[in-house]
């Protein structure tokens, strides 16, 4: 009871200070205008509504835990996605996934400053780091924007299609930021999984079968490239 009672005490904080931002927000009509303001500077465009919030994400949780950051985003943000299409669960979920970043992202990354000092390194450098491991975390919310990756009642084919497609972009996208899979990938393949990882985001099913062949093919070919590495022996000096 009393861990229990001392893990509230964040949570208890960070809803009394939403609060008060909920509440300036409701009398002001700051919402709206915060809403309306988002659709004006994207376009009326999907995308850039996702860029606009990431952005605003990042800036709150510089200052907010991201419980809080995602209640005050969340009453601001999700109206622009809900006028744009998207169903109030999976925006409510994109909020929350873009809430996380502060954690990982420079120049306040908490989480990756934390570990910083465990590992006894710079706080910095954990951060670019982390920044770049975790760059799934900017694949998630497009998909959920995009494609059927939050499971609704009937849409079993479109949520396993989304699932596999995401899943692609994450191998293709790490891929191609860290230069390696199970072992080092030449200039070549990183640039033919990158190509790969943007042919998951075109709605059609033939260019999605062919990137995930790519995908595929560059991964086994990594693989035993990997396999052939081991097997080598050893010079000695």
């Amino acid at each position: 009871m009393k861990e229990g009672a001392l893990l509230a005490l964040p949570i208890s904080v960070a809803c009394g200070t939403a609060g008060i931002v909920v509440g300036v927000v409701g009398q002001t009509g700051i919402g709206l205008q915060f809403t309306q303001f988002l659709m004006a500077l994207s376009g009326g465009y999907l995308w850039s509504v996702l860029g606009l919030i990431a952005i605003a994400a990042i800036i709150l949780g510089m200052g907010l835990p991201v419980t809080a950051a995602y209640i005050v985003l969340s009453i601001m943000a999700v109206p622009s996605l809900t006028e744009l299409g998207v169903g109030l669960l999976a925006a409510h979920m994109i909020v929350f996934w873009l809430s996380q970043t502060s954690n990982v992202t420079p120049p306040i990354a908490l989480a990756a400053f934390a570990a910083a000092g465990i590992a006894n390194t710079s706080p910095m450098k954990a951060a670019v780091q982390a920044f770049k491991l975790a760059q799934g975390f900017f694949i998630i919310p497009i998909m959920m924007a995009f494609s059927g990756l939050i499971w609704m009642e009937g849409q079993n084919i479109d949520f396993v299609k989304a699932v596999i497609l995401t899943i692609g972009l994450i191998i293709s996208f790490a891929g191609t930021i860290e230069g390696r899979l199970a072992t080092k990938l030449p200039i070549a393949a990183r640039g033919l999984l990158l190509l790969a990882g943007f042919t998951m985001l075109v709605p059609n099913l033939f260019i999605n079968i062919l990137g995930i062949a790519i995908i595929i093919v560059t991964t086994i070919i990594n693989y035993r490239a990997s396999k052939l590495e081991r097997l080598q022996p050893i010079p000695v000096r």
